[in-house]
């Protein structure tokens, strides 16, 4: 408070203030930690986390496709499924976007999510246009049917709770 004072600061309370802030501030010599620290379990933000850079910063994602790749475009018909058309990256529109030629001719933008790189430049035949989907239906189904043999009890002699033995309701019967 004395140094506060000395430094031509007039108002106390003002003082006080920053007295308390450099205490709670400061590491304890014993524990390595400062009060602020031990009290809420995470460092406090001070003028100097301010100044340095944060080292958490996400790295600027970089675009997935280049010019003139191959890829899968998804393509999303009204009360249909989505289907995966073969194109060619004809420019890169922005840092996610991108215009893409089909193999029919026709330009479209679409997102980074609507596309998957494709590999080959042939097509095998018309079933290659839902790949994906179908790829994911043939799995569910042979997991479903694995499931569902794998889930039929074999047969037991003996029940596996006792039967209960019912008995017809008492009526109440005034007498």
């Amino acid at each position: 408070m004395n140094k506060e004072q000395q430094s031509g600061q007039t108002d106390k309370s003002k003082a006080l203030r920053n007295v308390l802030r450099s205490y709670r501030w400061t590491p304890h010599a014993s524990t390595g930690s400062s009060p602020a620290e031990m009290m809420l379990k995470h460092s406090i933000r001070t003028e100097l986390h301010r100044l340095k850079p944060h080292e958490s910063t996400v790295p600027q994602q970089t675009t997935k496709f280049k010019n003139g790749q191959l890829v899968w475009t998804s393509t999303r018909q009204t009360n249909k499924r989505s289907q995966w058309q073969p194109g060619i990256i004809i420019t890169i529109l922005g840092s996610m976007n991108y215009e893409i030629q089909l193999n029919d001719g026709q330009r479209c933008k679409r997102h980074q999510n609507q596309l998957r790189l494709r590999y080959s430049s042939t097509d095998q035949s018309s079933d290659v246009d839902s790949l994906p989907d179908d790829l994911l239906d043939n799995m569910l189904q042979s997991k479903s049917t694995q499931s569902s043999i794998s889930t039929q009890p074999s047969k037991s002699t003996s029940p596996r709770y006792p039967r209960r033995i019912r008995r017809p309701p008492e009526r109440f019967s005034p007498s």
